[in-house]
């Protein structure tokens, strides 16, 4: 679901860039180096392929890792732990009744 919505709004995000009147902004989506807020804006091949022009430096690498270690890492823990606090809530509140 969150990569639909990456692709979704990935192609508005990179028609804004490409009319901006920055050059630099344009260049650093373009050449690199990349920062993690726009790794996080990109799609899974986009982000893979790397920047479109010129090679992969050391601080995009290092962005792009971030980002897949980001996308890779489970988010059950955080709902367990939201389950276990409204359980919690009813526990105490059935505790006071």
């Amino acid at each position: 679901m969150f990569e639909a919505f990456r692709r979704w709004t990935y192609k508005r995000y990179e028609a804004d860039i490409s009319a901006t009147d920055d050059f630099a902004q344009f260049e650093q989506f373009a050449a690199g180096p990349w920062t993690p807020d726009m790794a996080g804006k990109m799609p899974w091949d986009v982000l893979i392929k790397g920047p479109q022009l010129g090679g992969i430096d050391a601080q995009t690498r290092k962005v792009i890792d971030m980002e897949i270690e980001k996308r890779f890492r489970s988010r059950q823990p955080i709902i367990a732990n939201a389950l276990s606090v409204l359980a919690l809530a009813a526990a105490i509140g059935a505790l006071f009744k």
